[in-house]
């Protein structure tokens, strides 16, 4: 009685249709993912040049597929320290293996703050074309 149920068409056809669907749904899933790979922007920095401490100067760059409108940056030191944009621009818009040359000045009412830190961060804020946000470090550097 029971070999009678598994081999009746019905339920072959049953099942099948369970594992179709679900390897269906899998591939649904993988092609979302890489469908969003495709507008997800990669927001890097590279140190380029300084006149310690007053300021300096970054390179940014996009090396992700999808455009990136950057709403924030910031640059700051392990004691407080922090610089501003000499140009504040914001927001910019990087697209795909886009770069630009960015300066941060001194905030001169800190200044006697300059002296004991021993790295500098600069982290982003920006936006890929879907509206989501990405808040990340993308630059930390030790000072000698």
């Amino acid at each position: 009685m029971c070999y009678l149920l598994i081999l009746d068409p019905a339920w072959v056809a049953a099942i099948a249709a369970v594992l179709y669907a679900g390897f269906t749904l899998w591939l649904i899933l993988e092609m979302r993912a890489d469908r969003k790979l495709l507008y997800e922007p990669i927001v890097t920095a590279e140190y380029k040049n300084t006149t310690f401490p007053s300021s300096f100067l970054f390179g940014l760059k996009n090396a992700g597929r999808g455009p990136a409108k950057i709403v924030r940056l910031r640059c700051f030191a392990d004691t407080g320290v922090e610089w501003k944009l000499d140009n504040p621009i914001l927001p910019i818009s990087l697209g795909s293996n886009e770069s630009i040359e960015l300066h941060f000045g001194w905030v001169p009412f800190i200044s006697e703050n300059y002296k004991g830190f021993k790295e500098v961060t600069v982290t982003a804020e920006y936006n890929d074309i879907l509206g989501k946000v990405y808040k990340e470090q993308i630059l930390n550097f030790k000072m000698n």
